[in-house]
């Protein structure tokens, strides 16, 4: 048997939630001007873009407040446990409104 070792390389995921945070919202733009350029609506079509885009950004600010909250606590803590779950509730339900409202005001 050899050395025991982590089985996720944590310099290596925030590397790629780092690439991923620069090029999802340049994905979505291009996307979102794609898609609203066929349905004629090119302003609309990028809002939408730049919206779904910040997903990376996102995801890379939670990974970088995870591992923070992570090293400070203790992986093993329930305080870490109880902390990273508000912060996972709290952004969701953060996302939730927003998406809701989004929702409200297209049917309208």
């Amino acid at each position: 048997m050899g050395d025991l070792h982590e089985i996720v390389d944590i310099v290596l995921v925030g590397k790629i939630f780092s690439l991923l945070a620069i090029l999802t919202p340049i994905i979505g733009i291009v996307i979102g001007s794609l898609w609203g350029m066929k349905r004629s609506t090119l302003r609309i079509g990028m809002i939408r873009g730049v919206v779904f885009g910040m997903i990376g950004p996102m995801n890379w600010l939670l990974w970088t407040a995870f591992n923070a909250i992570s090293n400070h606590t203790g992986l093993d803590s329930v305080k870490n446990v109880v902390l990273n779950m508000l912060l996972f509730i709290f952004t969701g339900v953060i996302l939730g409104i927003g998406f809701g409202r989004a929702h409200r005001r297209k049917e309208n």
